[in-house]
């Protein structure tokens, strides 16, 4: 892996951060973990298995550890990512297994750890390519300490790694356009049993007193198309499977 973990995470958009200084931060906070966990050989098995696991429950107490860790650098983690700090949390566990990990005896708990549960974990395609490379490079470290420590000759040969299992991204690839159009349109335009029937706008004249406007027929088939078809393109292109 040419770059560390935490930057591809940041480039297949599964964390985001709004300035360098964030990723600095978090880059601080994978730190202070390898610092904690690298003496303490029993921890990483608990770590590689909250890290590895995209299905890692918010419950876990190793998580709740890990935000701590996070916030004592970055104060407004909390406040940016309350609703979804898992994926901040294992990509911050997989910054530092990556780094802990270029010593051959934690290379092999975690890849003893990771490649017996890797198979068992449900993996997003987004994910799939990260957690592959990622263990595949700890498990050659492994590997070649071990042959270079027991082997008698031969060749070398590289560990397995176990198949992930997918989940596909395919729910808004199956909403066709037309339901789009059609759903964006009753928002701003309605029908007698559903839709919009409310008022847009309403003002004073001096004739009638007070006006009513709603949004024409044609007006709000215009939006629909325009809106709807932006909404479409652009879910699909977040949808978009990452290229084997």
């Amino acid at each position: 892996m040419a770059q560390s973990i935490l930057q591809e995470f940041l480039n297949q958009n599964l964390i985001s951060i709004d300035q360098n200084e964030e990723f600095n931060l978090l880059s601080k906070a994978a730190a202070e973990i390898e610092k904690r966990f690298g003496s303490k050989k029993s921890r990483l098995i608990q770590a590689a298995l909250v890290a590895f696991d995209p299905q890692t429950s918010p419950a876990e107490p190793l998580v709740s550890e890990v935000q701590e860790i996070i916030t004592g650098k970055w104060k407004a983690f909390p406040s940016k990512c309350h609703d979804r700090p898992i994926p901040y949390v294992r990509a911050v566990l997989l910054a530092a297994l990556q780094k802990l990990a270029t010593q051959p005896e934690l290379a092999g708990i975690i890849w003893l750890t990771a490649s017996n549960y890797l198979s068992y974990f449900i993996v997003t395609e987004r994910e799939t390519v990260l957690l592959s490379e990622l263990l595949r490079e700890v498990g050659n470290i492994y590997q070649q300490a071990v042959e270079q420590k027991w082997s008698i000759g031969g060749r070398s040969s590289l560990p397995t790694l176990p198949e992930l299992k997918l989940v596909p991204i395919t729910t808004v690839s199956t909403v066709k356009k037309e339901y789009v159009v059609e759903q964006m349109t009753l928002a701003v335009n309605g029908s007698e049993d559903q839709g919009n029937n409310n008022v847009l706008y309403s003002f004073q004249n001096n004739y009638n007193g007070q006006v009513n406007v709603k949004p024409s027929s044609i007006w709000a088939a215009s939006f629909g198309q325009l809106a709807g078809g932006v909404i479409k393109r652009t879910a699909d292109i977040v949808t978009r499977l990452v290229p084997k």
